[in-house]
């Protein structure tokens, strides 16, 4: 991937840095964050490891948001890049293609895949997918818990730097996931034993894994834990 700024870019990117190296500290993901980092600005800040959460008490389920249909719900909750020059376009434009795609696919084979959360959602395709929007906070827990498989997409390639807070709020709500490889915290899905990890950029291959985790017997409260 090749990217392109402008002047006027680069001399707000360094701006945003020499701000953020007047602080006392800078809080990463990875530890691949904290080398990339020190790559590229040094060691003129203390850098802390913080890796992503999610609370640990939640609501528990109450109604099931998921028309009776037959078909197995599957999930993609979170923020949808908006599709604007400001806010990731390109990121945008090549997650909601992957999302159609695999939501094509989950079609074929009996499943419905929706997509909970604010964002831009012109680009989906509501032959493939079901589109909530953004819901209330009890709510969106309700379609985590009701749900049958959680589902996470990378934008493109393996994300080096950006973790999924999506694989931290299925796993608590008890949901198996099928993550595509490419985040820091792919480990947490192996770990949870509440999951797989699949190839990145096989969306066959990955709604064939979705299905399976749809009638495997899961340890939700070992996943949980």
């Amino acid at each position: 991937m090749i990217l392109r700024w402008s002047a006027a870019g680069v001399l707000e990117a360094e701006r945003h840095f020499r701000r953020i190296n007047e602080a006392r500290n800078v809080t990463l993901l990875s530890e691949p964050a904290i080398q990339l980092w020190r790559q590229c600005f040094g060691n003129q800040v203390e850098l802390l490891l913080v890796p992503g959460a999610v609370d640990a008490v939640i609501p528990g389920p109450r109604v099931d948001p998921y028309p009776r249909d037959g078909r197995v719900p599957c999930i993609f909750a979170g923020n949808f890049h908006r599709n604007t020059r400001r806010s990731q376009p390109e990121a945008h434009r090549s997650l909601a293609e992957r999302l159609n795609r695999l939501g094509q696919a989950l079609l074929a084979r009996g499943a419905q895949l929706y997509v909970v959360g604010p964002g831009d959602r012109r680009n989906l395709d509501p032959r493939f997918i079901r589109c909530c929007g953004a819901v209330a906070y009890e709510a969106s827990w309700d379609y985590l818990h009701f749900a049958t498989v959680g589902v996470v997409l990378t934008a493109a390639g393996p994300m080096h730097n950006n973790e999924s807070s999506k694989i931290y709020h299925y796993l608590r709500a008890g949901l198996p996931v099928v993550s595509e490889a490419g985040f820091p915290n792919d480990d947490v899905v192996r770990q949870s034993g509440l999951g797989w990890v699949v190839e990145n950029g096989d969306l066959e291959g990955m709604a064939d894994r979705v299905l399976e985790a749809a009638h495997a017997s899961w340890d939700r409260a070992a996943g949980i834990r």
